[in-house]
C-alpha cells in the first residue's frame, strides 16, 4: 500500500490563492487543489530528497530523469523506488531535450510548478566532451524555460552550480558575485549560459524564477 501525501496527512491542504488551486486527472485519479511539481533529476541525491519533501508537504510530484551512468544507476533506481511508495509520485524516464517526451509530460500531468535539478555533472569530463554538456544542460534548460512559458508555470526553481565561481579568490561566495572567470566548459558553456537565460526570462517577466548556485 502506498503512502499518502505524507506522514500524518489529513487530506488535501488548504490553498490560499487561485494559483495554487489546480483541478486535473493524474494517472487515472482526480486530484483537487494540489500543486503539480515537475522535478527534473528526481533520481539523484538532491532531486530525490526534494521530491520527498514536496510529497510530505502534500504536493503531487512528477519526477523526470534520463538515468545516465555518471553516478551509480542502481543507487538512482533505489531513490526512485523509495519515492514510488508515495501515491502522489509518478516517475517518467527520458531526456528533457526530447521535445516530444517533455512536452507530453507538461501536457499530460498538468504541471503547475517546476523544480529544475537535472544536469550532466562533471567538470573534467566536460573538457573531453563539451557538446554533450551543452546538450543536456543548456538545451535542456532552455526547453524547460520555453515549455514553462507556454504552460503558464506558476513558479520555476533552478539550481545552478558552485562551479560558476571558477577562479574567484573571495573567501565567502555569494549569489551576487560576478561570475566572469569559469575554468571549465561545465561551468562556462553550461551553467553561466543557463544563468543568463534564466535571468532574461525573469527580467522580462516571462516567468517567476528562483535561481540558486
Amino acid at each position: 500500500m502506498g503512502k499518502g501525501s505524507g506522514k500524518g496527512a489529513q487530506g488535501p491542504q488548504q490553498v490560499n490563492s487561485a494559483d495554487d488551486s489546480v483541478s486535473l486527472r493524474v494517472e487515472s485519479r482526480t486530484i483537487l487543489s494540489k500543486k503539480v511539481v515537475l522535478v527534473t533529476g528526481a533520481a539523484g541525491f538532491i532531486g530525490s530528497h526534494v521530491s520527498k519533501d514536496l510529497l510530505e508537504r502534500g504536493d503531487i510530484v512528477i519526477g523526470v530523469d534520463e538515468m545516465n551512468d555518471y553516478y551509480d544507476v542502481k543507487i538512482k533506481q533505489s531513490n526512485v523506488d523509495d519515492l514510488k511508495e508515495y501515491d502522489c509520485f509518478t516517475m517518467k524516464y527520458g531526456d528533457i531535450c526530447d521535445i516530444d517526451f517533455i512536452s507530453a509530460v507538461f501536457k499530460d500531468y498538468g504541471i503547475t510548478h517546476v523544480c529544475h535539478l537535472a544536469a550532466r555533472a562533471g567538470v573534467r569530463p566536460s573538457i573531453n566532451d563539451p557538446f554533450i554538456y551543452v546538450h543536456s544542460n543548456v538545451e535542456g534548460t532552455t526547453r524547460l524555460l520555453d515549455l514553462s512559458r507556454q504552460h503558464n508555470i506558476v513558479n520555476f526553481v533552478y539550481a545552478s552550480s558552485s562551479s560558476v565561481y571558477g577562479s574567484s579568490t573571495a573567501e565567502i561566495l555569494t549569489e551576487e558575485d560576478v561570475v566572469e572567470q569559469p575554468v571549465s566548459p561545465y561551468a562556462g558553456k553550461c551553467h553561466v549560459v543557463c544563468d543568463v537565460m534564466i535571468m532574461s526570462y525573469h527580467f522580462y517577466n516571462i516567468l517567476n524564477i528562483h535561481s540558486h548556485h
